[in-house]
């Protein structure tokens, strides 16, 4: 018997000898970068829906949103379209030297506020199309989207640092023409909306499912992950890049004190809904509300009900 515990004893040190010699090599090869965040998305006429599944609109259908989506990606030309009693414009502009940013304008018969929304990490403009066309003509809004960087028909580097230069552009460029009202955006598209709402005082800042700071996603994905996998993940380079410097939404809302309006899943698995509530607590605005979905996943505040209450929060 003593002599089987040794066996066993020694096969042990031996798993876990060969566990911890693993983790520096294992740790190389599983680095994570920005792409995993920020992936470079071309059009496919086969994945219109490859985020928001059509079973969730609510106020076009999915033929609205297929032809509308099959009519610009056909081709690349300027171009516009009418829906749900808006027109939708299609354009380009080089925001910055070395960008060529596809750009959509949603308008409405009777233009009164304006507003820019950023999209979440591989969801294209077409994706949008039923909540922010109910939006437009419900509150007499234009509303304005750039498609990033190495997604759709736009054109240059894809990466945090150049997006956040392409954005402020295209920001300018839109308040040029008419005041911004407010920006909003869904996932990864909070990051974005967040500095740009900070950076340019901006009346009203909504977030759909917001990303609190790169620090709090490493640590929810090595959650998830078994106990014995988490020293493999290798967030090192991505904590020293853009995202986690001029990204840090946790950080730069302490900054913002307009009007701050959070909608979020409790059962978000990708951004956790704790991320809204440190957003929450460290804006120091008194003109701010958290919208707890209950039970809603991480596109819960882009469906239904929960859209419906955003736009009133918007008037």
């Amino acid at each position: 018997m003593k002599k089987l515990l040794k066996i066993l004893g020694i096969i042990i040190l031996v798993i876990i000898g060969l566990y911890l010699a693993s983790i520096p090599y294992l740790r190389s090869k599983n680095v994570v970068k920005e792409t995993m965040f920020f992936t470079p998305t071309k059009y496919d006429t086969s994945k219109i829906f490859n985020q928001l599944e059509s079973k969730y609109l609510t106020f076009i259908t999915k033929d609205d949103v297929l032809k509308t989506a099959n009519k610009f990606i056909s081709q690349k030309d300027s171009d516009s379209v009418k829906l749900n009693n808006t027109t939708i414009i299609r354009e380009y502009k080089e925001f910055t030297s070395d960008s060529n940013s596809e750009f959509y304008t949603i308008k409405p018969q009777v233009v009164t506020k304006t507003g820019i929304f950023m999209l979440g990490n591989q969801f294209n403009f077409f994706n949008m199309l039923d909540d922010l066309t109910e939006l437009s003509k419900r509150d007499s809004t234009q509303i304005f989207v750039i498609t990033f960087n190495g997604n759709g028909f736009s054109r240059g580097k894809s990466d945090f640092a150049t997006q956040f230069k392409v954005n402020q552009a295209f920001y300018e460029f839109v308040n040029n023409q008419n005041a911004v009202n407010f920006i909003s955006g869904h996932s990864l598209g909070t990051v974005f909306a967040t500095k740009l709402a900070v950076d340019n005082k901006t009346p009203t800042l909504a977030l759909l499912a917001p990303a609190s700071n790169i620090d709090d996603i490493a640590e929810h994905f090595k959650r998830l992950a078994p106990f014995w996998a988490r020293p493999y993940f290798n967030f090192s380079e991505i904590k020293k890049s853009e995202v986690a410097n001029l990204g840090n939404s946790a950080e730069n809302i302490k900054q913002f004190f307009g009007k701050l309006i959070l909608s979020h899943g409790t059962k978000d698995e990708n951004l956790p809904f704790s991320m809204s509530e440190k957003i929450y607590e460290n804006c120091q605005s008194k003109d701010k509300t958290l919208m707890r979905i209950e039970n809603g996943y991480h596109y819960a505040p882009l469906v239904g009900e929960n859209w419906k209450n955003l736009m009133n929060k918007l008037k």
